[in-house]
């Protein structure tokens, strides 16, 4: 069976820390910021330090007007 290393590593860190749902949804998002970094610097779109420094700076001032945003305007289903 073969079982990749994405999956190893959270069922690792499960054993580890017998992580709760709550710090899972916490790693899970993380894990995609880090992802969406990690395109970022092959397609070149950063380049450096400081740009990544920029980029998550952009993150948290991205995550502050999204926190305003209500639960209605992002419900593709309403």
């Amino acid at each position: 069976m073969k079982i990749s290393v994405k999956k190893l590593r959270v069922l690792l860190r499960e054993a580890l820390v017998h992580a709760s749902p709550e710090y899972m949804k916490k790693e899970a998002v993380r894990q995609k910021l880090q992802e969406l970094a990690t395109e970022m610097i092959a397609s070149g779109e950063i380049q450096s330090d400081e740009e990544l420094a920029d980029f998550w700076s952009s993150v948290l001032m991205s995550v502050k007007t999204l926190q305003m945003v209500p639960f209605a305007a992002l419900n593709p289903r309403r």
